[in-house]
């Protein structure tokens, strides 16, 4: 079976909640693309804000991000661009 891709919507360097390095990103949701970050990152390396229905991933799980979601490549490449 083909691992999930989960395609990035936005993307753009920001903190988590305690201020450590990452990316914020939004996808469009479906249990597949949750399910698959959730596995593919490890949870240390991620958070979900609720309100703002953004992910956020650590620069650590940088691979483990760019497995799941190789277009997140295209913005790290550019900056934050949206």
């Amino acid at each position: 079976m083909k691992p999930t891709t989960v395609p990035i919507l936005t993307a753009y360097r920001a903190g988590s909640t305690d201020g450590r390095a990452g990316w914020r990103f939004t996808f469009t949701p479906s249990p597949e693309h949750v399910e698959a970050v959730k596995a593919g990152i490890p949870s240390r390396h991620r958070e979900y804000d609720p309100e703002k229905h953004e992910w956020w991933v650590s620069d650590f799980a940088e691979p483990e991000a760019l497995a799941v979601m190789p277009g997140l490549e295209t913005f790290m490449r550019q900056g934050s661009l949206f």
